[in-house]
């Protein structure tokens, strides 16, 4: 692979694949956290199903908060990672301390996107 941009062959398939699979596992995750929440909500409150499932309760604002922060996080995993993976240097002790300042930064970077996001939709939709 002499001549070969890393960027090409090592960041956009992931960030490709990275947005796609946080779309699917958030779209998995809320529909087991719905349907919990709809089975303890019979249960240990004696609310319907009927009225647990209404969808009068969920707005617009509310889908678009939450693609746009799966959307958000899904973009930002890879590019963090990727920057950490590029910059590494010092052999296989600079792999362990690349490994570490990507996952510290793709934590932080996702806490300040969901801070920004929240704040953006309570402004913008009245939700948060």
């Amino acid at each position: 692979m002499c001549a070969a941009d890393p960027i090409d062959f090592l960041i956009v398939p992931r960030f490709a694949a990275s947005i796609v699979m946080c779309t699917a596992l958030i779209v998995c995750a809320g529909a087991v956290a719905f349907a919990t929440g709809a089975v303890t909500a019979q249960v240990a409150f004696d609310v319907p199903m009927q009225t647990f499932f209404s969808g009068r309760l969920i707005g617009w604002g509310h889908v678009i908060t939450g693609l746009t922060k799966c959307l958000a996080y899904g973009a930002a995993i890879p590019i963090v990672s990727g920057y950490c993976g590029l910059s590494t240097f010092g052999g296989s002790e600079g792999v362990g301390w690349a490994t570490t300042r990507a996952v510290v930064n793709s934590s932080l970077a996702i806490i300040v996107l969901d801070a920004l996001i929240s704040t953006a939709s309570l402004l913008i939709f009245g939700t948060g």
